[in-house]
């Protein structure tokens, strides 16, 4: 970020729907990340709002419990301790009490598994979607986003990695 002048970074984050919407293209978030290299203690802020944000819409589209829309797994670390990791939405199938959204939903999970091309007698046993909700990828998030992959499928889920911006 650091290399681009203001105009430049105007324009990039005016350019995305995202972070916009945030104010993000403002000068001082320019003279911020100039200064600081980014600012990530609010990236961090928006990510947790994105987060809380997207589980609220799961539930209230949905008609889920805060149960039903969360998600988590167990890891074991190098030192021997346990570590809990959480994706940021998830949505069970059999949970959804309204059959036309749950059928909808069905749908758009069939759809979205062709299109990663999810074969036929492993997407029939899945029972819902988990969901991972970036503001950006980063190369750096492949290792934990296979790892989500990984234990989602195990968990009978198909995991989806929802990104809400195009800058990185």
């Amino acid at each position: 970020m650091a290399a681009l002048t203001l105009e430049q970074f105007q324009t990039l984050y005016q350019s995305d729907p995202f972070y916009s919407w945030f104010g993000l293209d403002h000068p001082m978030m320019y003279v911020a990340h100039k200064a600081a290299g980014g600012m990530t203690s609010v990236y961090r802020q928006i990510g947790i709002g994105c987060e809380k944000l997207f589980r609220t819409i799961l539930r209230d589209s949905f008609g889920l419990s805060d149960y039903d829309v969360t998600w988590s797994y167990e890891i074991t670390l190098p030192t021997g301790k346990m570590r809990t990791l959480y994706l940021d939405g998830r949505v069970p199938l059999n949970r959804i009490p309204d059959k036309n959204k749950r059928d909808q939903f069905h749908d758009w999970m069939r759809q979205s598994a062709d299109e990663l091309g999810v074969d036929a007698k492993v997407f029939a046993t899945l029972a819902g979607t988990v969901f991972e909700v970036r503001q950006g990828y980063k190369s750096k998030d492949s290792k934990r986003q296979n790892a989500d992959i990984a234990n989602a499928a195990t968990a009978g889920l198909m995991h989806i990695y929802v990104v809400a911006t195009g800058i990185s």
